[in-house]
């Protein structure tokens, strides 16, 4: 392989995303959302980047 197909297949992505968050709120009771106006939150993901090429299988 050459080096310019090489580096043509590194980047040949079909799925590429940089910074992913993804939070969820904590759930509390009706009385604590009631008298708190803070939002509590799980980080699942917090900034994660992903590049997935064609072929590839990707699970989270």
């Amino acid at each position: 392989m050459t080096e310019q197909t090489e580096s043509k297949e590194q980047n040949d992505y079909l799925v590429e995303a940089y910074g992913l968050k993804k939070w969820f709120p904590v759930q509390k009771g009706f009385v604590e959302n009631l008298l708190t106006r803070q939002k509590d939150f799980v980080r699942a993901v917090d900034g994660v980047d992903v590049q997935i090429r064609r072929g590839e299988v990707f699970g989270l």
